[in-house]
């Protein structure tokens, strides 16, 4: 953690997490191959060629479930945007409760907050 200007950031925890993820899933690219290679010769030998239909079927849907990922994508990224919006008015609100307080503005900041989550919840919920 790093402090610098009163805000806590992660800075090497996110970076360090990224690598190690990362490092966990570099080998699935190579070994992806050899592992469908090795279940559909299985599935040969054990049901004969119909397990190539049914092989075939799943290389005929993969360009449609990769643009349904992408438009789910889209939809996570939107959500973010809404998540960052609000955590940045939670901690505005933190960092100046003694003013909200004094001059009672905790109805106005708390419709805020609430709009922030029912347009966040609306992308969720779809998701």
């Amino acid at each position: 953690m790093e402090f610098t200007n009163g805000k806590i950031t992660n800075l090497m925890s996110t970076d360090a997490s990224r690598i190690d993820f990362a490092t966990g899933y570099c080998h699935i690219g190579w070994v992806a191959g050899i592992q469908v290679c090795i279940i559909l010769a299985i599935l040969i030998v054990n049901i004969g060629p119909s397990a190539l239909a049914g092989f075939g079927l799943i290389i005929l849907s993969a360009p449609i479930i990769g643009r349904i990922v992408r438009s789910l994508a889209k939809k996570r990224l939107n959500s973010t945007k809404f998540t960052d919006a609000r955590v940045r008015l939670t901690q505005e609100i933190l960092n100046s409760i003694r003013v909200i307080k004094y001059y009672a503005w905790e109805k106005s900041f708390l419709a805020k907050v609430i709009d922030l989550r029912e347009s966040e919840l609306k992308i969720v919920r779809f998701l």
